[in-house]
């Protein structure tokens, strides 16, 4: 009966040491997965922010290229535009650009 008992015992030990080691892989892996999940997240983080810093650019971009076409010189719009209030309506329109990108600044911050 000893002989069960001491056997048992040794047993009990031989499994709650397999049962640590087995804990600590598992403490382990978690903590690797967990360092994976963090990295994942600030790259997925990155990628967010270059697609918003690309999009502004291209709006910035577009705000440009409208700005340039509204671009009249003063000589320009002497020369007998057939609305009076045109000269008024792009320096309104520049304005209006002028805040658009002010926007897209902040927004891009």
């Amino acid at each position: 009966m000893k002989e069960l008992h001491d056997v048992a015992a040794k047993m009990e030990r031989m499994f709650t040491s397999r049962t640590q080691r087995i804990q600590g892989v598992c403490h382990s892996i978690r903590a690797r997965q967990d360092r994976i999940n963090t990295s994942l997240f600030e790259l997925e983080k990155s990628r967010v922010k270059l697609t918003s810093s690309r999009m502004l650019a291209l709006e910035r971009d577009n705000l440009r290229k409208v700005a340039d076409d509204l671009a009249v010189s003063p000589e320009g719009t002497s020369l007998g535009f057939p609305d009076p209030g045109l000269r008024e309506s792009l320096r309104e329109a520049r304005e209006a650009i002028m805040l658009a990108e002010a926007l897209l600044e902040v927004k891009g911050n």
